[in-house]
């Protein structure tokens, strides 16, 4: 609320408020300023599963998840065709991750990130297309150096990403003297992906799938056929060949349904394109192995896996 507050004041129209405020949610996450919340279980979990398996299930999505070899570098986006494009979407996230949704196209970006010593003045103020952020927390908080960093990075002033002018380079090097270590300049190179475009999935089988494994859930939780294990996972018995294990967590706001299938997604570069982009199966042998559903009151990560 407060970053919202601050960039209404910074900025005199819509767009640039919308610049305003996408810099001021980049800077308290890549600084940590806001700590990820550890998710909070849901005591009534009977209730809660009850609830979100009697609803009907919204359109599937894929939620690919940064294998961990791949490198931390690089940022997978999907697009919507029409969307805009903000030196924001690129800024390093603390979850590697990314939602799939029909119509949206992949891009993958390469990040580079420079602290303040680490380069002269002369190239901290020119690096074109540049959004300045804090490494510090505290910093961060701070609304006057917050509204300093926005206007030292690119787009801030309505000039395009390919041009900084002379102004830019001067707000930028007095940062670097005035907070050294504690910046980051962060910018983002868009990788060929000629040849590693991944073929979209056929999202109505998708939506079959995952509806006919909903109304398993639903029949196994009216059924009653559940426990909650003791290290906090529920178990779900869905017939004789398959259970499931579902973490049941508090939502942190309000939401849209969501059903999303979990996939790992693995990559790799030389610097300029990607020389490898490639997933695990969509659904093999139509089994939505991992699954991420969501009410607005739950959220809930489901394993199905072959009963032992």
């Amino acid at each position: 609320a407060r970053a919202a507050d601050a960039a209404s004041e910074a900025a005199p129209d819509e767009d640039a408020q919308s610049f305003a405020l996408e810099h001021a949610r980049a800077a308290l996450l890549v600084s940590d300023a806001v700590p990820l919340a550890p998710p909070r279980q849901v005591a009534d979990w009977r209730d809660a599963l009850g609830e979100l398996f009697g609803m009907d299930p919204p359109s599937t999505s894929i939620l690919f998840v940064h294998d961990e070899d791949s490198p931390s570098d690089i940022i997978i986006k999907a697009r919507a065709a029409d969307a805009p494009r903000s030196p924001y979407d690129v800024a390093p996230p603390r979850v590697a991750r990314t939602e799939w949704r029909r119509g949206a196209q992949l891009e993958a970006w390469r990040l580079t990130i420079h602290q303040a010593p680490a380069r002269s003045l002369w190239d901290w103020g020119t690096q074109v297309g540049a959004v300045v952020l804090p490494f510090d927390a505290a910093l961060a908080r701070d609304v006057e150096a917050w509204r300093a960093m926005m206007g030292a990075s690119a787009g801030a002033h309505g000039e395009s990403a390919a041009f900084v002018e002379q102004a830019q380079h001067e707000r930028r090097r007095a940062l670097a003297r005035e907070w050294a270590e504690r910046l980051a300049l962060v910018n983002a190179h868009a990788l060929n992906m000629e040849g590693m475009e991944l073929t979209a999935p056929d999202w109505g089988r998708l939506d079959l799938i995952v509806g006919l494994w909903w109304l398993r859930l639903r029949q196994a939780m009216r059924r009653d056929d559940a426990l909650r294990m003791g290290d906090g996972r529920v178990l779900l018995r869905l017939s004789e060949q398959h259970i499931a294990l579902i973490s049941v967590h508090a939502r942190a706001t309000p939401g849209a349904p969501v059903a999303q299938l979990v996939t790992d997604l693995m990559l790799q570069h030389d610097g300029a394109r990607l020389i490898e982009l490639s997933v695990s199966d969509w659904c093999p042998d139509d089994l939505p192995g991992h699954m991420l559903l969501a009410s607005s009151r739950c959220v809930a990560e489901v394993r199905i896996v072959p009963s032992p």
